[in-house]
């Protein structure tokens, strides 16, 4: 990739300041599989399985804030790239006779921490969400009703890490917004 343009956050005396920069060249290189198998003819195990790397080259910028352009930054982590990623997911459908068709799922999948900022003092941790629903919907389609879980297993997310500057917080203080926890619910939705 060349001339990565981002968007760099740098804290101030007032807050943080975003700056758009054509930062560096980087290689990214990976591998991804995924696949869906029958078990039985109404049951299905899906999987995925997804490794990237990434390197900066040919860096324009000073990413790391240390004043210069040299190997500090060179040797800093692309934003945003975990290096690890997978899952496997279990579906089953069940006829009801004239009341319709069941759907229960389950999912889990995994995430590898990644950096967030591009001077790597903002990071996302890593995660392992596991998802479930039970859905029956009518057989002419007209309604569907659903109970789910989403992040059953509770696991503690932020959607970003933002270094605030020492005005706001103190040395290492960060804007890390929380994602949702634990969410239970249903649906009941009508088509027409």
């Amino acid at each position: 990739m060349k001339d990565l343009q981002r968007e760099i956050n740098l804290p101030g005396p007032l807050g943080v300041s975003q700056v758009i920069r054509n930062t560096a060249d980087a290689t990214i290189k990976g591998v991804e599989a995924e696949g869906q198998f029958f078990l039985l003819s109404n049951l299905v195990i899906s999987g995925q399985l997804g490794y990237v790397n990434g390197q900066y080259r040919n860096v324009q910028f000073d990413l790391s804030g240390d004043g210069v352009i040299n190997d500090v930054d060179r040797a800093l982590k692309l934003p945003r790239l975990s290096p690890w990623t997978y899952g496997v997911g279990l579906t089953y459908d069940q006829q009801l006779g004239e009341l319709g068709t069941a759907t229960a799922r389950v999912s889990f999948t995994h995430r590898d921490k990644a950096a967030f900022t591009d001077n790597n003092v903002g990071f996302l941790q890593g995660a392992d969400m596991l998802d479930a629903s039970l859905t029956l919907a009518t057989d002419n389609k007209h309604w569907r009703f659903s109970i789910y879980g989403r992040n059953l297993l509770n696991e503690v997310t932020i959607g970003g890490d933002t270094p605030l500057p020492a005005a706001f917080g103190g040395t290492g203080a960060s804007l890390s917004p929380l994602n949702r926890g634990r969410v239970i619910g249903g649906e009941v939705a009508i088509s027409f």
